[in-house]
């Protein structure tokens, strides 16, 4: 179906988009099963779009951070290429999985995470970005892996950097995947940024 006709689904389905944003243009794929009683229901399935514009919303500039990490360029609005998800909601929340996110501006993203009755956002998720940035200057091979988070709300989305992710990512890659003292690179990682106990 049409994206224009999706969208208006969206506010009596509880589902927000980023504040003073729309989506224009594209198709869009629904596969949804609903279950349960008509006050409590629980919905399940799949959604997929491609060829939109979330128009009103630079998500290269919402990722400033990341941004500069990755070389990503601001643009006035986001051209999504394509963007599929799997999904469960319940009273108690929404569940997605298998993010998949492909922007030509910013690059691929992919991940999972939660969406609370109140629309708080809690995913963790993973850019592939291919030129450009601090990382792919490092690297010397046009690509890097940007690990982060994406936390704040539906309507305010706020995007912050997997710094542990970043450092044990690059560790991994330096060290060949060898452990460091009998411990892999993510766990001395997590041991530095308060994640483990103190000896």
């Amino acid at each position: 179906m049409p994206v224009g006709p999706l969208e208006g689904m969206l506010p009596p389905l509880d589902i927000q988009l980023p504040a003073g944003s729309r989506l224009e243009g594209g198709t869009a794929a629904v596969d949804v099963t609903i279950t349960g009683p008509a006050t409590d229901p629980v919905v399940a399935g799949t959604v997929g779009l491609g060829g939109t514009t979330l128009t009103g919303f630079d998500l290269g500039t919402k990722i400033s951070a990341i941004e500069r990490i990755a070389g990503i360029q601001p643009t006035k609005n986001t051209a999504i290429q394509t963007l599929s998800a799997g999904f469960r909601s319940d009273p108690g929340g929404t569940a997605v999985r298998d993010l998949v996110f492909i922007a030509p501006a910013i690059g691929e993203l992919d991940g999972a995470g939660t969406i609370s009755p109140q629309h708080a956002l809690d995913f963790k998720m993973r850019m592939t970005v291919h030129a450009g940035g601090v990382l792919t200057a490092a690297l010397g091979n046009g690509q890097a892996t940007v690990p982060f988070f994406v936390k704040g709300t539906s309507s305010d989305p706020a995007f912050q950097p997997d710094v542990a992710g970043i450092a044990a990512g690059q560790i991994q890659r330096l060290t060949g995947g060898k452990k460091i003292g009998g411990v892999d690179a993510g766990q001395v990682l997590n041991n530095l940024f308060g994640g483990g106990k103190k000896k």
